[in-house]
């Protein structure tokens, strides 16, 4: 990053390293002359002058929310306000030439595909597994879940957005060169070819083994009030059956949904009282757990949920030990 840390009137760089900012105000190597954390490593960055005081400081988007600081410090926002769509490309600049930087936005426009092409998009996509409820041309939540996903795995901007001509002639090509979701090659993250890659603008989770795509699941993270939190974990290991919410035990009842709900082990039955399946932690007390209601929006109070029979598919088939699943939360819906 490039800013005018000092006021001298010099533009100098500034080094990230994730929610960290290492800032020099000369043209020299060593150490930087302003450390400080702010935010976190899934925001992306702008800098600007925004109280036009001749010095420019740091900013972050999360989705299409702003948080703007006027000093070299970290703790909450001098300024914060929404503005446009997260598919909308930020910049900043002094447009009047007040002094004062503000935000500007580009926004490329594209025309809608027709229903015979959301058609087809929900063809390719069901055929990759993708969820995106049934193929009848019609543009809504499960698509816009199942499209946000896609663009995800292909490289695209990430947005629950209408298709368009771009992602049409993508999803062509996907479906071209690859027969199954498990064809489809996965990007590493942060150097691991084997994790899960939880979505929030998607409200999906991505399961990544060896390189590839095996599977795509539904979510749904936390609400506003209670936001999952962004970042690299690994997931704590399994607690088979129900559990139940110390925080949140208004909804624990008996349920015996799920095999582990009817299996005993060593002739000891798994929990049947709870709100929580197959509970796994992934920071402090916010969990991965299984759920009788998934819709396709935040409704949780910070967990991230999956269906009942989906946490079953994680139990059997990804390992339960503790420190063994990489597990990366991004996105904002």
């Amino acid at each position: 990053i490039v800013g005018d840390w000092d006021g001298n009137g010099t533009d100098t760089l500034g080094l990230r390293r994730g929610n960290t900012y290492y800032l020099k105000n000369t043209h020299t190597g060593g150490n930087a002359d302003i450390t400080y954390s702010y935010g976190t490593a899934a925001d992306a960055v702008i800098v600007g002058d925004w109280d036009g005081n001749g010095t420019d400081t740091l900013g972050l988007r999360r989705g299409n929310t702003y948080y703007l600081k006027n000093t070299h410090t970290g703790g909450n926002a001098d300024i914060t306000y929404s503005y446009g769509t997260t598919a909308d490309t930020v910049m900043a600049g002094d447009w009047d030439g007040n002094g004062t930087d503000t935000l500007g936005l580009r926004r490329l426009l594209v025309r809608p595909v027709p229903p015979s092409g959301v058609a087809e998009a929900q063809r390719i996509l069901a055929k990759f597994r993708i969820p995106v409820g049934p193929v009848d041309g019609i543009w809504g939540a499960q698509t816009a879940q199942g499209m946000c996903t896609f663009r995800q795995m292909a490289g695209l901007p990430v947005s629950r957005g209408q298709i368009t001509t771009a992602d049409l002639v993508k999803l062509r090509q996907y479906n071209a060169a690859y027969s199954s979701l498990s064809r489809i090659p996965a990007g590493s993250r942060n150097g691991r070819s084997t994790y899960l890659l939880a979505q929030k603008t998607c409200q999906t989770m991505l399961y990544a083994s060896g390189g590839r795509y095996l599977r795509v699941f539904r979510i749904s993270t936390g609400q506003a009030k209670w936001e999952t939190p962004a970042g690299n974990f690994y997931l704590g290991r399994t607690y088979p059956g129900w559990s139940c919410s110390t925080l949140y035990p208004e909804a624990c009842y008996e349920r015996h949904v799920g095999t582990n709900a009817r299996t005993d082990v060593h002739d000891v039955p798994y929990s049947t009282y709870g709100n929580m399946y197959n509970k796994r932690s992934f920071n402090g007390s916010f969990m991965l757990h299984g759920s009788g209601y998934v819709p396709t929006y935040p409704a949780s109070h910070g967990c991230i949920r999956v269906y009942v029979s989906e946490s079953d598919w994680l139990y059997r088939n990804v390992t339960n030990s503790a420190g063994a699943v990489y597990f990366s939360v991004i996105g904002h819906y």
